[in-house]
């Protein structure tokens, strides 16, 4: 069983408490500095205490945080492979607890020194377009063969493909939760949490069984800021929740990275005001970031061997994406050999096929 102190496992037996959420927590460790001297406080129905939670809320904490209950709660954490990390702890991640907000204890499943790595957060719609999810796949799989640890909401869109991207290369990534580790949503992701959990890490302020709500996943946003060393927008509308993350970033003095789309796109516009109201970085490839970061842990690839035909083909569509169509006239080679061609880059993730027949980096 997992060594926590007294003090660590009182805050993360009132971390099961959604009512205490709201800057509840940070109120009660305000006033009274230390876990045990909060929960003698709520037993004693002290006034202070009385008038931040109900009659009702003080009984269940009562109820439900007696030392048995707390050892079973503790015990079925374990049995889930759950590690808590309270702003106590050793393992709390420095960076997010220089926040003002910082969550007081943190549910992990996974490799937990990922907290310790230096991160960028890459968020964005959740209806890429093409091009977005070419951007994004790009960036998140060449920062992580940089070494950097990609962080991400798994939310369908550019998360998704952040975190898939990732993995791809045999990079780490960290998902942050809008809910417990029992309640993973949307559920179409939850082979995607399970491949994070073995080969990076899960992450939730929230306890196992509690249930994402609408108000979850703005507070999920400042996780995501709040862990890493800078912010990637690949893709964003004006309506966009990743906009949560950009404000986050901002407020905590992190960088923020945009990415320029088409003007003409409505999935772009909000990169490209950014862009325009000097908000946030111009990047145009991930060198731009880590050189910003001055990042200097660089996994350098072996150069990429390519053949004449195949550097054409590069030539091409690393302007824009291309039809196989217009491949075909552009570089005057017989369908059979452009299609050998296609096949082999995408195989080796020089390229990649896009709905449609086209074909981007």
């Amino acid at each position: 069983m997992t060594n926590y102190s007294r003090d660590e496992e009182i805050l993360i037996a009132l971390s099961q408490f959604v009512f205490l959420y709201e800057n509840r927590f940070h109120v009660l460790i305000k006033k009274y500095n230390n876990p045990q001297r909060i929960l003698e406080a709520i037993v004693d129905r002290e006034q202070f205490v009385c008038s931040i939670l109900n009659s009702n809320q003080i009984t269940e904490i009562i109820e439900r945080c007696s030392e048995e209950n707390i050892k079973c709660y503790l015990k079925n954490l374990e049995a889930l492979n759950i590690i808590c990390s309270t702003y106590l702890s050793d393992s709390y991640p420095k960076l997010l607890k220089e926040t003002p907000d910082f969550p007081i204890v943190l549910y992990l499943k996974g490799d937990i020194s990922l907290l310790k790595k230096d991160s960028v957060a890459i968020v964005g719609t959740r209806n890429p377009t093409n091009y977005g999810r070419g951007v994004t796949h790009s960036f998140s799989k060449n920062l992580a063969r940089a070494g950097l640890v990609i962080v991400s909401g798994m939310s369908t869109g550019v998360d998704k493909i952040a975190h898939e991207a990732c993995l791809e290369v045999g990079g780490k990534t960290i998902a942050v939760l809008g809910g417990g580790f029992n309640k993973i949503y949307p559920a179409v992701n939850y082979n995607l949490s399970i491949e994070i959990s073995k080969k990076g890490l899960l992450v939730s302020e929230y306890a196992p069984s509690a249930f994402p709500q609408r108000y979850t996943f703005p507070a999920r946003n400042r996780i995501i800021a709040g862990l890493s060393l800078g912010t990637l927008i690949t893709e964003a509308s004006e309506k966009s929740g990743s906009l949560y993350t950009k404000e986050y970033a901002i407020d905590y003095n992190r960088n923020l990275y945009l990415v320029p789309g088409n003007i003409t796109s409505s999935m772009s516009m909000a990169n490209n005001k950014m862009i325009k109201s000097c908000q946030g970085m111009c990047v145009i490839s991930y060198e731009d970031i880590l050189n910003d970061l001055g990042y200097e842990g660089l996994k350098k690839e072996t150069a990429i061997q390519l053949g004449i035909n195949e550097r054409m083909i590069l030539d091409i569509v690393e302007k824009e994406e291309t039809h196989f169509d217009v491949l075909l006239s552009l570089t005057n080679l017989e369908p059979k050999i452009l299609n050998s061609c296609l096949t082999t880059m995408c195989i080796r993730g020089i390229i990649r096929k896009l709905p449609g027949n086209f074909y981007s980096v």
